[in-house]
């Protein structure tokens, strides 16, 4: 059985549903809600508006979540009513400034994969706002309050912090679930009684309440100490990515990428060629031979060309050579994101992983997702995070990461 998640939601569907009600609900009430069609056409006429006040009043009939508690007394959103005992031990960094947001999106991700950073594994939830700033839900590290997160995590990210974020009522507008970058599994997850109890002593112990308030029901905001130990749920979910630390000489493949390279040792992945314009399957049993991993997710890649009997690249329209090659993590600055190239590929150079949907999206590298489309590979975004992380997780044990292509 999967752990329990829940969220106080509200979901705008009549007068009633004011911004002082909320409710909570099972997590998949939030999934559905951020597929409903009234959604995506609310999003596309707010960003098509012009007017400040147009788009202000559409904005009242959206959707919302709260990001810190999933339960209020009588369903009514105030510091009053708070239920101290839901408190998500997670917040929401928002991201306002159009000129950060790419900025602050690259970082986040490189903090995920900061191996012995404070920020590991600590990134639950990331999506794009209706009017395409950022939102990044993140778990509060241990003893910290909402207030010293977000200030200790926007000093990471090199942003401003937003002090209206550290209200303890507060709500997030929802977008459509196209906006979402990645969601982590322990995004709104409750915590097992040893973590909580552990973290809610942590509070105590400085004198606050069990959800870190002061007596006046706002969040302590204090100069937390730096040099506090990840808990088991700091630690990033099963994938774990590159730190910046772990990077050595440049790669000539994209022109300054910086690579994170071991000796080879293992293959913990395996991918297969798809027919022209077709997702291929990582879910099928590999022959024990070969010696390689678990089933992990899908891949997509171009046509497939027979390179051993005369055919021709086609540049970004063709699949790479069947083989076995290294995987490390790289940034790419054509991308500019952390992402994991293959080595040694005949005839290419930066075969990425990364995200897409369809064979137009690879542009002669590999995607990765769900292959639950003919022709498409679905949740890129979040199944290339956790790849990253995995690969990480193996360079952290001292194994390297192969891929063999067939």
């Amino acid at each position: 059985m999967g752990v329990e998640r829940v969220i106080a939601l509200n979901p705008r569907l009549n007068r009633e549903q004011n911004r002082a009600f909320v409710k909570e609900c099972p997590l998949p009430d939030y999934n559905a809600l951020t597929r409903e069609a009234r959604l995506a056409n609310l999003a596309k006429r707010i960003n098509d508006s012009r007017e400040e006040e147009e788009q202000r009043r559409l904005k009242g009939y959206l959707p919302f979540r709260c990001p810190h508690y999933t339960r209020f007394r009588d369903d009514y959103r105030d510091r009053e009513h708070i239920v101290g005992e839901s408190f998500t031990w997670q917040t929401c960094i928002d991201i306002d400034d159009p000129e950060k947001v790419e900025q602050a999106n690259m970082m986040s991700e490189r903090l995920d994969i900061e191996i012995g950073g404070r920020w590991q594994g600590l990134m639950l939830h990331k999506e794009y706002s209706i009017r395409r700033k950022l939102h990044i839900d993140i778990r509060l590290p241990m003893g910290m309050t909402v207030p010293e997160a977000q200030r200790a995590y926007c000093k990471a990210l090199g942003v401003e912090c937003d002090t209206s974020c550290f209200t303890p009522e507060r709500f997030i507008y929802i977008s459509p679930a196209s906006f979402e970058i990645y969601r982590a599994d322990g995004w709104y997850a409750q915590l097992s009684e040893e973590e909580v109890a552990a973290r809610r002593k942590a509070y105590t112990d400085r004198g606050l309440t069990i959800d870190g308030r002061t007596e006046d029901g706002a969040y302590y905001d204090g100069d937390y100490s730096t040099s506090q130990q990840a808990t088991p749920s700091q630690q990033a979910s099963p994938s774990q990515q590159a730190s910046p630390s772990q990077q050595a000489s440049p790669s000539p493949s994209e022109g300054g990428d910086v690579q994170i390279a071991d000796k080879p040792q293992s293959a913990p992945q395996s991918a297969s060629h798809s027919a022209p314009h077709s997702a291929s399957s990582c879910n099928q049993t590999p022959p024990p031979s070969e010696g390689l991993g678990e089933a992990f997710c899908d891949t997509l890649e171009p046509t497939w060309r027979d390179y051993e009997h005369g055919a021709y690249k086609v540049k970004g329209r063709s699949a790479i050579p069947e083989g076995r090659y290294a995987v490390v993590i790289s940034w790419s600055p054509k991308m500019k994101a952390w992402l994991p190239i293959l080595l040694g590929v005949p005839r290419f150079e930066g075969i990425r992983i990364h995200a897409g949907n369809t064979a137009k999206d690879t542009e002669g590298c590999i995607l990765v997702g769900k292959n639950r489309e003919v022709g498409k590979v679905l949740d890129s975004r979040i199944w290339l995070h956790r790849l990253k992380q995995k690969i990480v997780e193996a360079k952290d044990r001292g194994e390297a990461v192969w891929i063999t292509v067939k």
